[in-house]
């Protein structure tokens, strides 16, 4: 249940970014989209490094059966 969660989240995170840049599209144009896309990367960005790690952990603790 709890690598479904992650996993949901991981796609939200790539909704938000395209959320958040079609908003700057919509507000400032071209460049707003650019900031929107590199905002939405970067706020995304954190929760996938965190569920990166994660993963990685449950990956080491299965492999010696901890």
């Amino acid at each position: 249940m709890k690598d479904g969660i992650i996993r949901l989240n991981d796609y939200l995170c790539y909704l938000a970014i395209a959320v958040i840049a079609f908003a700057g599209y919509s507000a400032y144009g071209a460049l707003g989209g650019l900031g929107g896309f590199v905002a939405g990367s970067v706020i995304a960005g954190f929760w996938l490094v965190l569920s990166g790690i994660y993963d990685e952990i449950r990956k080491v603790t299965a492999s010696k059966g901890l």
